[in-house]
């Protein structure tokens, strides 16, 4: 299992990273928000190039539903992250390119900052 604080995702000199909502509203994006996008595309790219399967498609709604729990850290199976890993190195190189590195230097830092106790909420409990 690993564990992932969702914070907050920023750029180079602390640049907020938003997104566009379904709404048309900008919103922050933060390391759920960053998984939870990973998710979709993977299953949306593997449609199109006909290679969705019912086991991926598993482990993607698993990692969707960790995504959607109130806690603040995100406990998935090490197997589906490492499966959308490549995903989300991809979405933050195309979508924040200058930001990229930060970006996932932020979110190996959550990933390690996470392990056995989260200062910030109760999900460990």
């Amino acid at each position: 299992m690993i564990t992932i604080c969702n914070g907050p995702l920023t750029g180079r000199g602390d640049q907020a990273l938003v997104i566009q909502t379904a709404e048309g509203d900008s919103k922050g994006m933060d390391v759920a928000g960053i998984l939870e996008t990973a998710c979709y595309y993977r299953a949306n790219m593997d449609a199109q190039a006909d290679t969705a399967d019912l086991a991926t498609m598993r482990k993607l709604n698993k990692i969707l539903d960790a995504v959607e729990k109130p806690d603040c850290c995100v406990v998935i199976e090490d197997d589906q992250y490492e499966m959308i890993r490549p995903t989300i190195d991809e979405i933050v190189t195309r979508s924040w390119t200058i930001h990229a590195p930060s970006v996932i230097d932020q979110l190996e830092k959550y990933e390690n900052g996470c392990a056995d106790n989260c200062d910030s909420c109760d999900s460990g409990d």
